[in-house]
């Protein structure tokens, strides 16, 4: 003889439905009919633990609703939709967080139409072109280049108990270029940052 389940109703059923479709594309290795069983699953695990439980006290002297297993009402049900949404909601949460779509693209999705798996891994993941010209050129720079970008690295060591604008209190303003060339000893018309610009960015 079937048993008819007086709490699994067309609106729970209709709950677990939409949840599976709103959550399937965050979880990888699980489509909607996989969500839906979970939520069903999830629903059986609420409905052992609160349905037909004898009231007990909570830690703030309330009591816990009981919810008859047979002909609910209309409070009966509205706290089990409750519960069971609570749960259903963060047993997907943790799925997803645990089991993130986003961590498992294939890298055939990611290429285009008219791009090969080698340039759609290029995209992701640039070469290291970029990287060796700028130490081809580091290399290749003047002395005073190096200099300048050695007296920036060690800024904190190199302009210890100096004065931005000289040791006096009303010392006058310099340019950032006079600093650096009066730092780096280099005669004072210098343009410094002229040479930084026309060494790298005029390859």
């Amino acid at each position: 003889m079937k048993t008819q389940d007086d709490y699994l109703d067309a609106g729970l059923r209709g709950y677990i439905l939409r949840m599976a479709h709103r959550n399937a594309y965050r979880i990888a290795g699980c489509d909607v009919d996989d969500l839906i069983q979970e939520g069903y699953v999830v629903y059986y695990h609420c409905r052992a633990r609160y349905v037909g439980a004898a009231p007990t006290n909570r830690a703030d002297g309330s009591k816990r609703r009981y919810l008859p297993p047979t002909k609910p009402d209309g409070a009966a049900r509205r706290h089990f939709m409750g519960l069971f949404k609570t749960a259903l909601r963060n047993r997907l949460a943790t799925m997803a967080t645990k089991q993130s779509a986003y961590s498992e693209l294939n890298i055939t999705d990611l290429a285009g139409e008219d791009q090969t798996i080698e340039q759609a891994w290029d995209s992701i993941v640039p070469g290291e072109d970029e990287v060796a010209s700028v130490a081809v050129l580091l290399a290749t720079a003047p002395s005073e280049i190096k200099q300048l970008f050695a007296l920036l690295i060690n800024d904190a060591l190199t302009l210890s108990g100096y004065r931005r604008y000289g040791r006096k209190r009303l010392a006058p303003r310099e340019t950032n270029n006079r600093y650096w060339c009066r730092l780096l000893g280099l005669p004072e018309g210098t343009d410094l940052e002229q040479r930084v610009t026309q060494h790298f960015l005029s390859k």
